[in-house]
């Protein structure tokens, strides 16, 4: 890839890690990405590559950033120079809210027993 697209890319990250904890996941990165191009007159995906994976057109900047993959989830990027990025977001595990947990194990008990029900009109259960 040209100048443009390192400058591009390198922007989307800059933009990206300023709000994140850790590496930055791939669709954030790709959505900054789309939204600097136009200033740099260029426009995301490139002329050409419209049908090329969003970690495969990442590749082509393996000398300024890592990314990780990881199977059924979204990829993760961090600068080539910051590499524990990735580390700390591996860390970081997906949890399901409390009480939509509780709405679909717990028994309730009583007489007559209700049936374990959660509502999502209302997110109650």
């Amino acid at each position: 890839m040209d100048e443009v697209w390192n400058e591009v890319v390198a922007e989307a990250l800059k933009r990206a890690l300023a709000t994140s904890e850790g590496a930055v996941p791939g669709a954030k990165l790709r959505e900054l990405i789309a939204q600097s191009a136009p200033k740099h007159g260029v426009s995301y995906p490139p002329q050409g590559l419209e049908n090329e994976k969003f970690s495969d057109f990442l590749k082509q900047f393996s000398s300024s950033l890592i990314v990780l993959r990881r199977e059924g989830q979204d990829l993760l990027v961090a600068p080539s120079d910051m590499p524990q990025l990735l580390d700390h977001s591996a860390n970081v595990y997906a949890q399901i809210r409390g009480d939509i947990f509780e709405a679909f194990t717990c028994i309730p008990r009583g007489a007559p027993p209700r049936q374990p029900w959660y509502v999502r009109a209302t997110d109650t259960r």
